[in-house]
């Protein structure tokens, strides 16, 4: 089951659709040059297709391993409801916010993944860690929950294993590297997947693998899914018999949040 919460532009592909294989031009994307095809995954991606994705979408070769310029509805712009311009709005942290709180008063302890973490010190009083997804997950968990950020960039300055917060310096594509990282701290299964990192098509796809080690009930968010290809069309990939799919703030200027809740 799919909930529009905000509609993607006019002209969106369905998430419906028969063909093996589509290609057409994508009216979203700012620019004539992106041809974007789609192909089932359980002829093509039998990986993706167990774990719920139903189709696989690619731009070009030469633009599926960047991240090409993108918008739907001036997302750049980044006001959000509440007319704050920012690339985190106050919307889009609201609903991690909203996310967070339910997962924690299901479980006495969770597990919380975030691929692309903040660049800025929580232990200082710098406002701008105040907007950020990491900001909401690190001042709301518990002690006991276990907090793991993926970052290509050095983000130990967070790190506090009394609280269990750790973090690890690898491009997320790595993702055996960080399993057995995760194995050394006890980490065990994923409750909440945050996936905002690098956004091109091919990276976000393969982010989407960590969802093996997903719980029954587990839950991933994605952000910036007006604004760049990579999110935007993993969403328009789900099998929603395997996953609620909720889209946020489609129809205002802002990023956009994708919620995705296992069934």
């Amino acid at each position: 089951m799919i909930h529009i919460k905000t509609n993607l532009c006019d002209g969106h592909i369905p998430a419906v659709h028969t063909k093996i294989e589509d290609e057409k031009r994508h009216p979203c994307i700012n620019t004539p040059s992106y041809l974007v095809k789609r192909e089932l995954t359980d002829i093509t991606e039998p990986v993706l297709a167990g774990l719920g994705l139903k189709y696989k979408y690619s731009i070009s070769d030469i633009h599926d391993n960047i991240d090409p310029p993108f918008h739907v509805n001036n997302a750049n712009d980044g006001r959000g409801l509440n007319g704050q311009r920012q690339c985190f709005s106050l919307d889009d942290q609201e609903i991690v916010k909203k996310y967070l709180d339910e997962t924690l008063k299901r479980k006495d302890k969770i597990n919380i993944v975030e691929i692309g973490v903040n660049r800025y010190d929580f232990k200082t009083t710098d406002d701008k860690f105040e907007t950020t997804s990491t900001s909401i997950f690190l001042r709301n968990k518990r002690d006991a929950d276990i907090y793991l950020g993926i970052d290509i960039d050095d983000k130990s300055f967070l790190n506090d294993r009394n609280k269990n917060i750790y973090t690890i310096a690898t491009p997320s594509q790595e993702i055996e590297k960080v399993y057995r990282y995760m194995d050394s701290i006890g980490f065990g299964k994923i409750d909440i997947l945050m996936i905002d990192g690098f956004h091109s098509i091919n990276q976000v796809y393969k982010e989407w693998e960590y969802t093996a080690r997903l719980t029954d009930t587990g839950i991933v968010i994605f952000h910036d899914t007006n604004a760049h290809p990579g999110p935007y069309f993993l969403l328009e990939s789900i099998d929603y018999d395997k996953y609620d799919v909720y889209k946020y703030f489609n129809d205002i200027v802002d990023y956009g949040v994708g919620v995705l809740v296992k069934k």
